[in-house]
């Protein structure tokens, strides 16, 4: 048995992470979405096209709307953030209320564990980006 994973934000980032995640990440099914309904369907088209699977689907996700980000990640064993940074503080919080399980974050957020209330036997942990995405930070909730 696989993962399930969410990718939020279905653009360059977030359909290379897609990508990489159906091909390398033992995935059944990865989820991309965003507020863009048609933007994620496209996404997850080339996604199936370029890995050879079906494992990418396309969700329409307001993450901006907390109620729309938990309902997206609930089942979900892993989650990435591709959207603009300033979202991402919200989405982690909502992403841990979402089922507890792995999620993961990226861009810069400045989250310390002291001042960001994990659930009992989450972790956060964060890597930064290499030279393929110079400045992106990727935080990883780990059950």
């Amino acid at each position: 048995m696989g993962y399930r994973y969410a990718v939020l934000g279905s653009g360059r980032q977030g359909t290379a992470a897609a990508f990489d995640l159906a091909v390398n990440g033992d995935a059944d099914v990865v989820l991309l979405g965003d507020v863009d309904a048609s933007l994620a369907r496209s996404a997850a088209k080339r996604v199936n096209r370029l890995s050879g699977g079906s494992t990418a689907r396309a969700v329409k996700v307001d993450v901006t709307k907390r109620d729309a980000v938990v309902r997206a990640l609930r089942g979900i064993d892993v989650f990435v953030s591709a959207v603009p940074y300033r979202y991402n503080l919200s989405l982690a919080r909502w992403a841990v209320a979402a089922a507890q399980s792995s999620t993961l974050a990226s861009r810069p957020i400045g989250i310390r564990s002291r001042r960001f209330p994990i659930a009992s036997g989450v972790t956060l942990a964060r890597r930064y980006g290499d030279s393929t995405t110079p400045g992106a930070t990727t935080f990883t909730v780990i059950p």
